[in-house]
Formats: C-alpha cells, sequence, structure tokens
C-alpha cells in the first residue's frame, strides 16, 4: 500500500459527515470508483474476509472434502483479493 498526499479538505469535511465508514470517490474522467476507509476499518475487513474464508477452509478439511491446501497460495491470494476489493465484496 502507498501513501499519495494528504486529504483535501472537501475530503475532511466528507469523512467528518458521512454516515458509514467509508467514502466513496469517483475518478471524473474515467468514472472508476474507489473507497477511503480508515486504515484500522480496512484491517477489520481484511481480517473478517481471511477469517470467513480459513472457516471454510477448516470446515471442508473437518468432513473429509479438502485434498491439499497449501498456505502460501491462500494468503497470496486473500492478498491479491484485497489490493482488488478491499471491502470484501467479491
Amino acid at each position: 500500500m502507498s501513501t499519495i498526499g494528504k486529504l483535501s479538505e472537501e475530503q475532511k469535511e466528507a469523512l467528518k459527515n458521512r454516515d458509514l465508514r467509508l467514502l466513496e470517490l469517483e475518478d471524473e474522467e474515467t468514472h472508476e470508483k474507489f473507497v477511503l476507509l480508515p486504515r484500522s476499518d480496512f484491517q477489520s475487513l481484511f481480517d473478517e474476509k481471511l477469517l470467513s474464508e480459513l472457516k471454510v477452509a477448516f470446515e471442508q478439511a473437518d468432513k473429509g472434502e479438502l485434498e491439499t491446501w497449501n498456505g502460501d497460495e491462500f494468503l497470496n491470494r486473500m492478498h491479491t483479493e484485497s489490493k482488488n476489493d478491499p471491502c470484501g465484496n467479491s
């Protein structure tokens, strides 16, 4: 993750007045949407996603439905998903 600078006054005001813990931003040229949220909220979302994925894997293993599990592959997938969709909406 990289830091690109400071929040604008407009962004600071929007963050103060938001109902939710995240703020959606849109690029005026590409219309691509981005989410701005506090780092602690991002970490919580990532942790929740990680735990839900692990729970499924453990349940499959308990039923004998999981043939092999590669921990490094799993962590790489979780890292990639968090970069592509930090809110866990995949």
